[in-house]
């Protein structure tokens, strides 16, 4: 939210038409909107490992002295911390998130710096057609898709249980089979 917000805000005063920055803009905006994770990957790596050059490119230009803020945020965000051993705490990202924004609040009280934002006025527009995380409406549409990829998924399993529960079943009777067979046979040389 902090990033999209960053992202789509214009300093207060500022012509939203003299926006130099544009295509980066809508280059990291595009990865958001379109960020899904599936079993196969997350997207968000594309975000998170944007280096400093990136974040300047993509900042409203008066707003490009936040570009460090959001390159450290990207290495804080990138590494996997579910695979770590030892486990980290709990509540390492928490923390360590909170270091951050303190470091960049402390950083612009040292510059007696103030920074008014005007979110409504920066223009970013760029295909829609699908849906944007940038507007209202997004999050149901992502969880129907959610819901229908997950509906398919179920009846994937059920199918494959299916087809493992008749397999078995053709085994029993084909042992069966060849048990009676070899009965008979048995009795035959007697």
């Amino acid at each position: 939210m902090l990033v999209v917000f960053m992202l789509s805000a214009l300093p207060k005063g500022k012509d939203p038409s003299n926006d130099t920055h544009k295509k980066g803009l809508r280059t990291v905006l595009k990865l958001i909107d379109t960020h899904e994770p599936s079993e196969l990957g997350d997207q968000r790596t594309a975000i998170t490992s944007f280096g400093l050059k990136n974040w300047q490119d993509a900042l409203h230009e008066d707003a490009a002295e936040f570009a460090p803020f959001f390159a450290r945020m990207g290495k804080l965000l990138g590494p996997d911390y579910a695979i770590a051993q030892p486990e980290p705490d709990p509540y390492n990202l928490h923390e360590a998130m909170q270091r951050l924004l303190l470091q960049e609040i402390w950083r612009m009280k040292d510059a007696n710096e103030t920074f008014p934002l005007d979110s409504a006025q920066r223009d970013y527009h760029y295909d829609t057609s699908e849906y944007s995380a940038t507007r209202p409406g997004t999050l149901l549409k992502r969880t129907a898709d959610a819901e229908s990829r997950e509906h398919a998924s179920k009846a994937k399993k059920k199918a494959r249980t299916e087809e493992k529960e008749a397999a078995r079943k053709k085994r029993e009777e084909d042992l069966v089979k060849a048990g009676a067979r070899r009965s008979t046979r048995l009795k035959e040389k007697k």
